[in-house]
């Protein structure tokens, strides 16, 4: 029996290695990842540098319908805005409009209304400046006040004292990157299962060539067997390719963008080695279950119109995560969800032991009940061959 699996395993890989189609996808679509994290990295480095304007010598410039004092133009002195004065509300709407201001404020009775796009990149950086601003003079003339009356300020403003201390840590791009990245090497070994399980199995179908290898002194058992562990190797070749890749990527976009500047690149080799562990496990199930989804096929093009919606499984927990849902006990129990969810926590260093064996144990039963019911599957004369 195993020198049975090991002769249609030899076969089916020599035949992957053949077909040009599989082969790009097993070996040349996981480089997608590189690309990826390179054009995601430049688009926000530059989105980011686009913001941090105004150079030394340029500043905002905010319009106001009054005249500032003194203390007023101590304040704004060392900020990134340029209050001008304009004669009335009018003249302050036509400058907005002709972009010559990004914002402006307009003062009546002790009362100052600031006008601003704060949906904007420069008007959200602007407002904050102009609250800076109403800030520092609000505390200039409470302090005027309480000085006058004879109060100490100390007493007031200073009840306690605090400072920063600046750490390295997570950055949210690098969380992002990483998590992206490896939900994307799991459609890529989704993509090579797909097509791999469509050439040796429906191909073979259409063709006719399993009838023949079926006329061999070898059971249907071990043809399954065989093709199913040449599918797995084919996946877990991916995963490995994807892994390189990554890490490889990421370490690139960690030396050559601004974006990650002060963030740690949370990938100790244990992290790695866990990350790896999770795809080939996740190429062990997937595998199973391209062979079994794709049982009853009995063309190649049939065989890729069943198979497709499984690779749109693994986006699924992308946009659980933007609604706010977190992994928890009844999707540590959904495979491939579960798969992909445990990757993006160990990216970000939020584990849980309880989840990761509910989900390696779950994928382990899983996958021995799918090649129980492939063996049975495959033991129908309509199955093996095409009607």
């Amino acid at each position: 029996m195993k020198s049975s699996i090991f002769i249609t395993l030899k076969k089916e890989i020599r035949a992957i290695l053949r077909e040009k189609k599989s082969l790009i996808i097993m070996l040349l679509t996981p480089f997608i990842i590189p690309l990826y994290f390179l054009i995601f990295s430049y688009i926000f480095d530059s989105t980011m540098n686009d913001i941090t304007m105004p150079s030394l010598d340029e500043k905002y410039q905010v319009g106001i319908n009054y005249n500032l004092n003194d203390i007023e133009k101590e304040i704004v002195k060392d900020m990134d805005i340029n209050l001008v004065t304009y004669e009335d509300a009018q003249s302050l709407s036509e400058a907005y409009e002709n972009k010559e201001i990004v914002a402006y404020i307009i003062y009546n009775d002790h009362n100052y209304k600031v006008y601003c796009n704060e949906m904007s990149d420069d008007g959200s950086i602007v407002s904050s400046y102009i609250s800076n601003y109403f800030e520092s003079y609000n505390t200039y003339l409470a302090n005027v006040y309480l000085e006058s009356i004879g109060a100490d300020t100390n007493r007031v403003y200073h009840n306690i004292s605090y400072e920063f201390e600046s750490l390295a840590g997570s950055n949210f791009m690098m969380d992002t990157l990483m998590s992206i990245g490896f939900t994307f090497a799991l459609m890529t070994i989704v993509l090579t299962a797909i097509y791999t399980t469509t050439d040796i199995l429906a191909g073979e179908k259409e063709r006719g060539t399993l009838e023949t290898f079926l006329t061999f002194p070898i059971k249907s058992y071990a043809i399954i067997v065989g093709k199913y562990l040449a599918i797995m190797v084919s996946c877990i070749i991916t995963a490995l390719i994807d892994t390189i890749l990554i890490i490889g990527s990421l370490f690139i976009s960690y030396k050559c963008f601004a974006i990650y500047d002060n963030a740690t690149l949370n990938l100790s080799p244990i992290t790695i080695i866990a990350a790896l562990i999770i795809l080939i496990a996740f190429a062990i199930f997937i595998s199973g279950l391209a062979i079994l989804i794709s049982s009853k096929a009995k063309t190649y093009k049939e065989a890729q119109s069943v198979l497709t919606p499984l690779s749109m499984i693994t986006i699924i927990p992308m946009f659980l995560t933007t609604a706010g849902i977190e992994l928890n006990l009844p999707l540590s129990f959904v495979p491939i969800i579960n798969h992909t969810y445990l990757l993006q926590d160990l990216l970000i260093g939020n584990s849980n032991m309880l989840y990761t064996l509910i989900t390696f144990g779950t994928t382990i039963i899983y996958t021995i009940f799918i090649i129980i019911l492939i063996s049975r599957v495959y033991q129908k004369e309509d199955v093996l061959f095409q009607n």
